[in-house]
């Protein structure tokens, strides 16, 4: 009814954090440790393949040398992207 999707990017000791956060409901335990294995869905069948979260974790992990994680927060859910970068002379001081 009231949902929020709020985003935020920083630079801090030559990574850039990208992170992304929703106030829908927390993610079970047994679901959020999954989240990344390919093929794992909550979907219905024949609704989702379950790679879309494998794939942009090879992504980060493999092209960009990153990291990715989701994790409950109060009242919402957060995922949250590391990228290294040489430096954030990129960034104005108002962000991207």
């Amino acid at each position: 009814e009231n949902g929020v999707i709020q985003t935020n990017i920083v630079c801090e000791d030559s990574s850039v954090l990208i992170s992304i956060y929703n106030n829908g409901s927390n993610i079970p335990s047994d679901v959020i440790n999954r989240l990344f294995e390919p093929y794992f869905t909550t979907k219905d069948c024949g609704k989702g393949t379950g790679i879309g979260l494998y794939i942009s974790k090879i992504i980060v992990e493999q092209n960009l040398k990153g990291k990715i994680g989701i994790h409950n927060k109060d009242n919402g859910v957060e995922v949250v992207v590391e990228i290294p970068v040489a430096n954030c002379d990129w960034i104005d001081a108002k962000g991207v």
